[in-house]
């Protein structure tokens, strides 16, 4: 026989939320296997949550799009650092430049590989390392650094600043946003689960698969066990996954 399986994502919640309003909506009060309370839990919780469950969405897009955009100021830092330090081991092997002007770097003076830039911090290190250690150097030796210039560098260790710290704050409006949500989760549930009682309630006198059949239209959920047949030609539902945020 199928069993009833209450929401347990927020996806669910808000599906059995608008089922039931739905079924609200279209019949006469007179007919209505709910209660004035329940009607009245349901018609005041439901825009709450969904107005909830779409800033937490907003949230969430606006830090995706955040994320990327600081990923690739990230990619582009990581080439300016990159090619800074090749091009300046260029010219420590030309002459250029003095093997113990690393240290302006925080480079060992014997070091021609490039440092690890793999992670942000690498990059902000880094980055801060040339805009900071490079005018020293030049005070020092009055030579010149292009192609990168530290100038460039500096413009794209800025840039990665700015996105990354955007990213930041559009990932503490999200967790905000998903907070709100989870603190509404219980109050739902228990409404959900007063609806879905109360359906059952009403309809109990009915055959099993009567029953069923008309708790559907209020947004009960029942799960067909896979040797059953599905029941008024429907295909089972599928089991919702585990609890998620």
């Amino acid at each position: 026989m199928p069993y009833r399986q209450l929401p347990n994502t927020d996806a669910g919640r808000l599906s059995a939320f608008q089922n039931a309003k739905q079924k609200v909506e279209n019949t006469p009060s007179n007919s209505l296997a709910l209660g004035a309370e329940s009607v009245n839990n349901l018609n005041s919780t439901l825009p709450q949550f969904e107005e909830a469950m779409e800033s937490r969405g907003t949230a969430l897009q606006a830090q995706a799009d955040a994320t990327v955009e600081a990923e690739k100021a990230g990619a582009i830092l990581k080439m300016y650092i990159s090619h800074f330090f090749q091009v300046f081991n260029l010219g420590v092997e030309r002459g250029k430049f003095s093997p113990g002007a690393r240290a302006f770097y925080t480079l060992d003076v014997s070091q021609a590989s490039l440092p690890a830039l793999n992670s942000d911090s690498d990059l902000l290190m880094w980055g801060n390392n040339i805009v900071t250690g490079d005018e020293r150097r030049k005070d020092a030796s009055g030579v010149e650094m292009t192609n990168p210039s530290p100038a460039e560098v500096e413009t794209a260790y800025n840039e990665f600043i700015a996105k990354t710290n955007t990213q930041s704050q559009l990932k503490d409006n999200y967790d905000k946003a998903q907070e709100t949500v989870a603190a509404m989760r219980e109050q739902v549930d228990a409404i959900i689960k007063d609806i879905w009682d109360e359906v059952e309630y009403k309809f109990r006198k009915d055959e099993p698969s009567s029953l069923r059949r008309k708790a559907r239209e209020y947004g009960v959920v029942y799960i067909t066990r896979p040797e059953e047949e599905p029941e008024d030609g429907e295909q089972p539902p599928t089991p919702e996954p585990p609890p998620n945020p």
